[in-house]
């Protein structure tokens, strides 16, 4: 594994430098679509990103998430004003909470979050049987769009799509930490194999820098083909430009 990713560090460090500067273009689209994609990830991440973006005055959506992208694939070019609102960003992410009549700073709950979750609470769904109605829908959309299928486990959903001399799996997970947890890798052989992968951790929150992975939880039966139906636009939002990224990269 050693030599294989020693023969592929080159690309490997191609890919990345391609893969920020891409961030940096797709986090301005996302905030000209007033973060579009980025709403329709169901956890606690997404619903503080949203809750900070709605309390700011407009003309600042852009900025706030250069300033989180550059900070996860770039902190190197952060400028003293970015640093500021990343600062800013992560402050927002805590609240005062009284704990036996002392203060101390907690997580903060959005009311997005809370109704989901209150929602989820009172309905109080079998796991299992949400977990297979996703991977369902997956598999259903997952034809052509994906590629060939890699992996088929209840707790593992793979594919794999052919770019030039590269390949991208797009892997879904269900039922560890999240109901859903979805991730893309780039790898120089087919089969999907770590000594091969040049790249890792792709998805809507990495490449916006809101947090290193896209999960989903609080889902109901009701939500599922939303679910489904905003996964796949997501995945093949980035498949469709992964080309672009690839086809020009040295194997």
């Amino acid at each position: 594994m050693s030599e294989s990713k020693g023969k592929f560090a080159g690309a490997s460090r191609e890919f990345q430098t391609r893969y920020f500067s891409w961030c940096l273009k797709e986090c301005k689209a996302e905030a000209q679509r007033n973060f579009g994609l980025v709403r329709m990830v169901r956890d606690i991440s997404s619903c503080i990103f949203i809750d900070y973006i709605e309390s700011l005055p407009q003309g600042h959506n852009e900025e706030v998430l250069i300033s989180l992208c550059k900070a996860m694939h770039g902190s190197e070019s952060l400028s003293l004003k970015e640093i500021e609102i990343y600062q800013s960003y992560r402050q927002h992410w805590s609240m005062p909470v009284s704990v036996g009549g002392q203060i101390v700073s907690g997580l903060r709950a959005t009311s997005r979050q809370l109704e989901m979750q209150e929602r989820f609470l009172k309905e109080s769904p079998s796991p299992r049987m949400i977990s297979r109605a996703i991977r369902a829908g997956l598999k259903g959309i997952a034809i052509n769009a994906l590629g060939l299928m890699l992996h088929d486990r209840p707790s593992l959903l793979a594919y794999e799509k052919r770019f030039g001399s590269w390949y991208v799996v797009t892997a879904f997970e269900f039922g560890r930490f999240s109901q859903l947890h979805y991730s893309h890798a780039v790898h120089a052989n087919p089969g999907g194999k770590g000594e091969t992968k040049i790249f890792g951790g792709i998805s809507i929150l990495n490449w916006t820098g809101i947090h290193v992975d896209s999960t989903w939880t609080w889902v109901l039966p009701d939500d599922v083909d939303e679910v489904v139906r905003d996964v796949g636009r997501i995945c093949t939002h980035f498949l469709q430009q992964a080309e672009d990224l690839l086809i020009t990269l040295p194997h």
